[in-house]
């Protein structure tokens, strides 16, 4: 008695003759699915997942010599990022080979449509989150500058210096002393000050302390 069905549609890459067709349902009929219909670029499959997984046959798929193209949504870009912040420490899990294989994407297609919906490399977003989280660390806890270091997943104290300074224009070491000097900070002070003395202008114009024209605009 079936378990637990799943259906699946795949859009597959490389295929391109009727020959292609059967190699791939042959590879497929092997893992005794419970519907299979196979045409040029496209697999339908129904199977109980108590059996087998949809990992399973996308690595079915790639023995066949053929790809699938998985379409990457923002929810699935979302579970990315979740995913890189859980294993921080864990530089191995962060490669792109394994993070591509839990996905269930190419590493390509992986890269490309990060890029496409972040406007930054999934490389830069990693490197990012580990340097924001280590700067919440030195905010937060009394822990050494090593285990900070080790916790980003970093194994170089020099490197890290190196890679903080470059993120928030301090030091580690600097930053824990005082947050409030590191440039990201300042920019968002900046701001923060611009802000306010829009809103107060625009206040004393509503009140008629300004008249229009007169007075100079906050820049």
């Amino acid at each position: 008695m079936a378990g637990n069905l799943r259906r699946e549609t795949l859009s597959v890459k490389g295929m391109c003759c009727l020959s292609c067709v059967r190699t791939l349902r042959e590879e497929l009929s092997a893992l005794s699915p419970v519907r299979l219909t196979v045409r040029i670029g496209e697999v339908e499959i129904e199977f109980d997942e108590e059996s087998t997984s949809l990992e399973r046959i996308h690595e079915a798929v790639a023995d066949a010599g053929f790809e699938v193209m998985t379409l990457l949504k923002e929810q699935k870009i979302e579970e990315v990022k979740e995913y890189v912040r859980e294993h921080l420490s864990d530089p191995e899990a962060l490669r792109l080979s394994l993070l591509s294989r839990t996905m269930l994407v190419s590493p390509f297609h992986l890269s490309r449509t990060f890029s496409l919906l972040e406007g930054e490399t999934l490389q830069e977003f990693i490197a990012r989150t580990r340097m924001e989280r280590a700067a919440q660390l030195l905010r937060e806890t009394e822990r050494p500058i090593l285990d900070v270091c080790f916790e980003v997943g970093l194994n170089s104290t020099s490197h890290f210096s190196k890679q903080f300074k470059k993120h928030f224009g301090l030091t580690p070491l600097a930053y824990r002393k005082d947050p409030s000097k590191s440039k990201k900070q300042r920019f968002f002070s900046k701001i923060e000050n611009d802000v306010g003395k829009h809103l107060s202008y625009l206040v004393d114009r509503i009140h008629g302390h300004v008249a229009p024209g007169h007075g100079k605009h906050p820049h």
